[in-house]
């Protein structure tokens, strides 16, 4: 009776596992990172289009990209950027939502970033759902 239960346990265990959604911090860290280097360089095509359609439900493409060229124009070049947290969600049984923080160090000023990127059931292409940047002052 006892090994019967050791194996109805682990069957278990071995079916939860195999259904349980993949975890995808590697593909999202990369994401984010390719993000940051496109903004570096100032390839606004290649960073808008890691954005889905739902958000720029909330502002426009063109919108987006004048703030995120603003930060540039504000406080220089883009010098490094180094991720400081990354957070995943189960959204629903087969998405993910992922939280990452960034800090940016500007040539002028420094910003501290969260962005969200989602990744829809099944092999759809996870997009960047939102970004937030904050300035932080300077003494």
């Amino acid at each position: 009776m006892k090994k019967q239960m050791i194996w109805i346990f682990l069957v278990a265990m071995v079916v939860a596992g195999c259904s349980a959604p993949p975890d995808r911090h590697g593909q999202v860290e990369k994401m984010a990172d390719r993000l940051y280097t496109a903004l570096q360089h100032q390839k606004w095509e290649t960073a808008l289009n890691m954005y889905g359609k739902d958000f720029y439900k909330g502002t426009s493409r063109q919108a987006w990209q004048h703030h995120l060229q603003s930060f540039q124009k504000k406080l220089g070049p883009i010098e490094s950027f180094s991720r400081t947290f990354i957070q995943r969600h189960d959204k629903y049984y087969s998405s993910d939502v992922y939280i990452l923080g960034y800090n940016v160090i500007f040539k002028n000023g420094k910003t501290r970033d969260s962005i969200t990127i989602y990744q829809p059931p099944g092999d759809k292409k996870m997009y960047i759902a939102g970004h937030r940047i904050v300035e932080e002052s300077t003494p």
